[in-house]
C-alpha cells in the first residue's frame, strides 16, 4: 500500500504514514495495483498524431528553411545553363527569381547583426564598441536569434506564397520529382536544351531526299553512336559512328553545326571515314556519292 498523499510506501498494519502522518485508513492509502490518472500533459502528448508531430518539428521547419536557402542558388545555376544553350526566357526567371531570394536571406541576416548607432544613425555591427563613422561609444546589444518566423519571410515580401508550410512542402516534394527530372532528361535531353546532336538528327539534307539524317544513320547503321566536340560558342562537330553491312566495316560519319544566334542554325558533312580500311572522304564527289548511297 502507498500513501495517498505523498506516496510513500506503507508497511501492513501501519495507522498512520512515516512520512507525512496522514492517517493509513481506507480512504487514506491507494493499492499499489490501482491505475495511476494521467496528467492533462501527457493526454497531450500520446493524442497527437505521428504525422503532426512530424510536421509540426522545429528540425522539419529549419530543414526546409536551410532547404530553400540552397535552392535559391541551384536556381541561379541552372539558369546559367541554360542561358549557354539559348533558353534566356526560363533562365532568366530561374537567375533572378534565385538571386532575389539570395538577397533577401543575406539582408534579413544584415538586419539582425547590425543596428544604427544612436549618435549618427550609421549601420554598425552588433558587437562594436565604437561606430567607425562618427566615433561614438555603442551601447552593448545581443544579436537577435534567427527564428522560424522571420526565416519565413524570406525569399518574398508576400511571405504567404514563401511561407513555412510552403518550404516544407518544397522539401518533401523535391526527392519525389528528382527520378521524373532524370528520366526526362535521359529521355528527351537533348530536344530540351536543343544540343548539336539533337539538331543534326533532326536535319533534312533536302538535296538527297525528305528524310532526317537519324532516319538515315538507322536504316544503314548498326547500334550507331552519336558525340559532339565543341570548337567554339556557337560551332560544334558532331560525330555518328557505327557498323554499316554495306561496307562490312564500322564507318564514322562527321558534321560541322554552327548556331546562328537567331533560332537557326548552318551544317554540312565534312567527311565520311571507313575505320577498318582507313579511308577517309572529305572531297565534295566523294561524299555527295556516298550521301545518294545512304538516301537511295
Amino acid at each position: 500500500m502507498f500513501c495517498t498523499k505523498c506516496g510513500a510506501e506503507l508497511p501492513e498494519g501501519t495507522k498512520f504514514c512515516p512520512a507525512c502522518g496522514t492517517p493509513a485508513g481506507a480512504a487514506g492509502v491507494a493499492s499499489s495495483t490501482a491505475p495511476a490518472t494521467p496528467s492533462p500533459e501527457a493526454g497531450a502528448q500520446t493524442s497527437e498524431d505521428p504525422l503532426a508531430r512530424f510536421w509540426n518539428s522545429p528540425k522539419l521547419g529549419w530543414a526546409a528553411v536551410y532547404f530553400n536557402r540552397v535552392l535559391n542558388y541551384v536556381y541561379i545555376g541552372l539558369g546559367l545553363l541554360l542561358l549557354a544553350y539559348g533558353w534566356w526566357a526560363i533562365a532568366l526567371v530561374l537567375i533572378i527569381g534565385g538571386s532575389v531570394g539570395v538577397y533577401s536571406v543575406l539582408s534579413r541576416k544584415y538586419h539582425r547583426t547590425h543596428t544604427k548607432c544612436p549618435a549618427c544613425g550609421q549601420r554598425v555591427k552588433i558587437g562594436d564598441a565604437t561606430c567607425k563613422k562618427c566615433g561614438a561609444s555603442l551601447p552593448v546589444q545581443q544579436v537577435k536569434p534567427d527564428t522560424l518566423q522571420e526565416a519565413e519571410l524570406e525569399d518574398s515580401a508576400n511571405g504567404r506564397f514563401y511561407s513555412l508550410k510552403a518550404k516544407k512542402i518544397t522539401l518533401l516534394c523535391t526527392p519525389l520529382l528528382i527520378p521524373f527530372i532524370v528520366i526526362l532528361f535521359s529521355v528527351a535531353g537533348d530536344s530540351i536544351l536543343g544540343t548539336p546532336v539533337y539538331q543534326i538528327q533532326n536535319a533534312v539534307f533536302s538535296q538527297y531526299g525528305s528524310q532526317t539524317v537519324e532516319q538515315v544513320v538507322d536504316d544503314n547503321f548498326r547500334g550507331p553512336e552519336w558525340s559532339s566536340e565543341k570548337l567554339d560558342e556557337n560551332s560544334s562537330i558532331v560525330y555518328v559512328e557505327g557498323y554499316m553491312p554495306l561496307y562490312s566495316e564500322e564507318v564514322r560519319l562527321t558534321f560541322y553545326y554552327e548556331d546562328q544566334g537567331d533560332g537557326t542554325f548552318q551544317y554540312s558533312i565534312n567527311s565520311v571515314a571507313l575505320l577498318d580500311s582507313g579511308e577517309i572522304y572529305t572531297d565534295f564527289w566523294n561524299i555527295t556519292l556516298f550521301m545518294e548511297l545512304l538516301y537511295s
